[in-house]
C-alpha cells in the first residue's frame, strides 16, 4: 500500500523515543490511528527540516491525543518562536466529545507542557478563530466534521498557512460534508487536486510558494 511505502522509506524520525513515548500517552485519548499519527509526525518533521516558520494549529482537539504530538514535537525541536494553538468547542457541544478541564489536565499537568507556548482554546471556530493572533501557521491539523464547521475553519486559517507548510484533514475519507467544504475552499486556489491520501480517512496537502 502507498502508506506502507511512505512509512518504511521516509519515517526515520518517527522511530525516536520521543515519538513512541508520546504515542503511548496519546493513543488512549484519540480516535486517530497509530499510522495516521505517524504520518502527522512525519509532516511535522518536514516542517522542521525545511525551516518553515509558524505555529502548529489544531482544529478539533477533542480528547487531546494528537495535541500531545504537536506539543511534544514543538518541545523536541526547541523552537522558542513556535506556538501550539488547540481549538475545540468542548462542552458547547451537546453531548460533548471531551471536556476542557480534562484535556487541560492531560496537556499541562500530566504531560507537563508549558501554558505560555501551548494554548488550549474553547469555542466554536467561527467565534474564536478571528481572535487568533495574526501569526503564520506551519502545520494546520483539521480533525473536525460537518460542512459549516470545516468550511469556516479553513477559510479563517488557510490564508495564514506559510508557503511550504502543511494542511492535514483527518475526516476527509469518512465525512462527505467535510470533503465538500474542503474542496469548496481549496479548489478555487488550485490546491484541491494536490491532496495526498494516507489510508482511508486522512488527506494532506502542502501549501505552494508564492
Amino acid at each position: 500500500m502507498f502508506e506502507e511505502r511512505i512509512l518504511s522509506r521516509h519515517l526515520a524520525p518517527v522511530f525516536k523515543p520521543t515519538f513512541w513515548r508520546t504515542l503511548r500517552r496519546a493513543q488512549p485519548h484519540s480516535m486517530v490511528s497509530k499510522r495516521r499519527m505517524q504520518n502527522l509526525w512525519r509532516l511535522l518533521g518536514r516542517v522542521a527540516r525545511d525551516g518553515v516558520a509558524g505555529d502548529y494549529v489544531e482544529l478539533g482537539t477533542a480528547r487531546g491525543g494528537t495535541a500531545l504530538l504537536l506539543a511534544a514535537h514543538r518541545d523536541l525541536c526547541g523552537d522558542a518562536a513556535r506556538e501550539v494553538w488547540l481549538y475545540d468547542a468542548f462542552e458547547d457541544f451537546d453531548p460533548p466529545a471531551a471536556r476542557f478541564d480534562d484535556v487541560a489536565r492531560l496537556l499541562f499537568d500530566e504531560a507537563g507542557h508549558d501554558r505560555r507556548h501551548v494554548h488550549l482554546v474553547k469555542g466554536f471556530f467561527d467565534r474564536v478563530l478571528p481572535d487568533r493572533p495574526a501569526r503564520p501557521i506551519a502545520l494546520l491539523h483539521l480533525d473536525a466534521g460537518g460542512y459549516e464547521g470545516v468550511r469556516d475553519a479553513l477559510k479563517l486559517t488557510l490564508p495564514h498557512v506559510a508557503a511550504g507548510g502543511w494542511v492535514v484533514f483527518d475526516n476527509y475519507g469518512v465525512d462527505e460534508d467535510c470533503r465538500r467544504a474542503v474542496h469548496e475552499v481549496l479548489d478555487p486556489v488550485a490546491m484541491g487536486n494536490d491532496l495526498s491520501r494516507f489510508g482511508h480517512t486522512q488527506v494532506y496537502v502542502q501549501v505552494p510558494g508564492p
